[in-house]
């Protein structure tokens, strides 16, 4: 469950990448001068790769503890449920009114990131789960379980350090927050 997870989260960040250059719209101005930016983004704006990360962080999270795919939280009450789909609901919101108020994006750009984020989620759970309309006979779990993990069924954490890095990479503070590490450095 978590490795079919953690495999679409980084597909999801590099999707996002490629629609910032496909559809390669600005960030609003204004972002430039708010002080509470401290590293300020030099990509485009749309979609919004927050929102795209956090609707398919809250909404794969929200559908797992649903349908108690692999036991998540298999034992907890349906109130410990609510209370955390409420928490990464309203964590999720915070997160991206600050993203328009802040000017890093318009709302438009917040909204696709939004949709973009959660139609992935969904697309996804439903090919981890073998349940797809499209791809009925897919099932992601499956796949993984057979050709990626080793019998024992866990995998060893030194195989997730380069797809971390990969994913890492590609979140855009932290690109950025390197590129202006190396800038520094070569000044």
């Amino acid at each position: 469950f978590m490795l079919t997870f953690f495999i679409r989260s980084i597909l999801n960040g590099i999707s996002s990448k490629i629609l910032k250059k496909l559809l390669n719209q600005d960030r609003p101005t204004g972002f430039e001068s708010n002080s509470t930016v401290k590293v300020k983004p030099s990509d485009k704006g749309m979609p919004s790769s927050h929102a795209m990360s956090l609707s398919f962080i809250g909404m794969y999270t929200a559908i797992a503890l649903c349908s108690n795919v692999s036991g998540v939280l298999m034992s907890a009450g349906i109130g410990a449920k609510i209370v955390t789909c409420s928490v990464l609901a309203i964590y999720v919101s915070i997160s991206l009114i600050y993203r328009v108020k802040s000017q890093l994006h318009t709302t438009d750009q917040v909204l696709v990131g939004l949709f973009v984020g959660t139609f992935n989620s969904l697309f996804w759970y439903s090919l981890a789960n073998g349940n797809n309309a499209l791809f009925p006979t897919v099932n992601m779990m499956d796949v993984v379980s057979a050709r990626l993990l080793p019998e024992s069924g866990v995998m060893p954490v030194q195989f997730l350090v380069f797809p971390a890095l990969i994913g890492a990479a590609v979140v855009g503070s932290f690109e950025r927050r390197i590129s202006a590490w190396l800038r520094k450095k070569k000044d």
